[in-house]
C-alpha cells in the first residue's frame, strides 16, 4: 500500500479522503493549521 499526505486534514473533504484511504489500507499523514475559521472543536473531533 501507498502513504499519502493529506493537507487541511481536519477539513469536510480532506478528513474524507482520509478515511476512505486508510478504510482501503494506505497509510495518511495529515496535516493542518486548525486555525478559527470555524469551530476548532469540530475540527478536533475529525482528526
Amino acid at each position: 500500500m501507498s502513504t499519502y499526505l493529506v493537507t487541511g486534514v481536519a477539513g469536510f473533504i480532506a478528513s474524507k479522503v482520509a478515511e476512505f484511504l486508510l478504510a482501503d489500507g494506505h497509510t495518511v499523514v495529515g496535516i493542518d493549521n486548525l486555525n478559527d475559521a470555524y469551530d476548532v472543536r469540530l475540527k478536533q473531533w475529525r482528526l
